[in-house]
């Protein structure tokens, strides 16, 4: 496969990581899923505040710096939900930026399901040990808060 990277991109519970894995073992692929990176902000901050975005930014930057120096024949898997705001936005350009500077296509994919099913899906204790959003409730399934 050309050098690539390809994001997976939906709302919580839609199978981004699931996907994500399935590709990662069948392509030899690298997988940088969202959590992975996010998850040092949600563990250190409080979500959405200045040090939220402060604290992810680092991570982000320096993740994406080590993703620049994968090998360009090994793909690249990301997984995220990015949205329509001034932080998802600065997301996707970050994710763009990195395809740019390693040289690799991006390949954009946009993920959903039945409502049902997301609800049955964030609700699986699995999501819990990842640290992933687990309250159906807590979440418009749409992506609305």
């Amino acid at each position: 496969m050309a050098s690539v990277i390809i994001h997976l991109n939906g709302w919580p519970g839609v199978g981004k990581l699931t996907i994500a894995r399935l590709l990662r073992d069948s392509l030899g692929a690298r997988l940088l899923d969202n959590h992975t990176v996010f998850n040092v902000a949600f563990a250190l901050t409080e979500f959405r505040s200045p040090e939220f975005y402060a604290a992810a930014r680092i991570v982000r930057d320096a993740a994406f710096d080590c993703a620049s120096s994968v090998p360009p024949h090994v793909p690249i898997i990301m997984t995220n939900a990015v949205s329509k705001s001034d932080w998802g936005e600065e997301n996707w350009n970050a994710i763009k930026a990195l395809a740019r500077r390693s040289n690799r296509r991006l390949l954009a994919v946009v993920l959903s399901c039945e409502e049902a099913e997301q609800a049955k899906r964030i609700a699986s204790p699995e999501r819990r040990y990842l640290g992933k959003l687990n309250d159906p409730k807590g979440w418009s399934l749409r992506g609305r808060e």
